[in-house]
């Protein structure tokens, strides 16, 4: 069973050239570059967002190349050795658009967008507990590396970057909380 590197909800469909996913519409050929594309390979999308090193593909002009293939939104591009692309870079996008609201859109390595109810928090709260649960969510994904987030509480950016300090003590500890899941990635914050 080969699930949807996209989605994760559902498993692809083997058809006689693509693997396709019913619920989201994701499809990869089964054959790409004349290099097959083997469950394994669908497998390392899923779980990681891109494959190892892979050889064998043969470009239009005939020159054999080696490449990972990683899932970008809704296809799956070429990444090659040495390459710095900025599809490297995990975004979370924090926004809260009311008190104990918080849209949390992740892009890059793993997509992932959802509203959450924190339930009766300040927009303050609801965004750091939003970006907490996002990089739970990269920790989850075993995503790593550079992670860029935007957030929509000017407080709140204060308070992570150390420019203010939260006047209450139950903000303080999820911020030092916050500071110490974030520790693992190599982070920036904006407004």
């Amino acid at each position: 069973m080969l699930n949807c590197p996209k989605c994760k909800k559902t498993s692809l469909i083997m058809q006689s050239n693509i693997f396709s996913c019913s619920n989201c519409g994701f499809k990869i050929g089964r054959t790409i570059l004349k290099k097959n594309i083997t469950p394994d390979m669908i497998n390392e999308l899923y779980s990681n967002g891109r494959t190892r090193l892979i050889q064998g593909f043969v470009s239009k002009k005939g020159k054999p190349f080696e490449a990972s293939l990683v899932l970008e939104g809704d296809k799956v591009v070429f990444s090659f050795p040495g390459e710095k692309k900025d599809s490297q870079t995990t975004k979370i996008r924090i926004h809260s658009s009311s008190p104990g609201l918080s849209n949390i859109k992740i892009t890059g390595k793993v997509q992932y967008d959802t509203l959450v109810d924190f339930g009766l928090v300040s927009s303050r709260m609801a965004e750091c507990l939003g970006v907490i649960a996002a990089a739970k969510y990269l920790k989850h994904h075993n995503v790593s590396g550079n992670v860029n987030i935007s957030a929509n509480n000017r407080e709140f950016v204060q308070y992570v970057l150390r420019e203010t300090v939260p006047r209450k003590k139950e903000m303080q500890n999820t911020i030092i909380y916050l500071w110490n899941i974030l520790e693992e990635f190599e982070w920036d914050i904006s407004y």
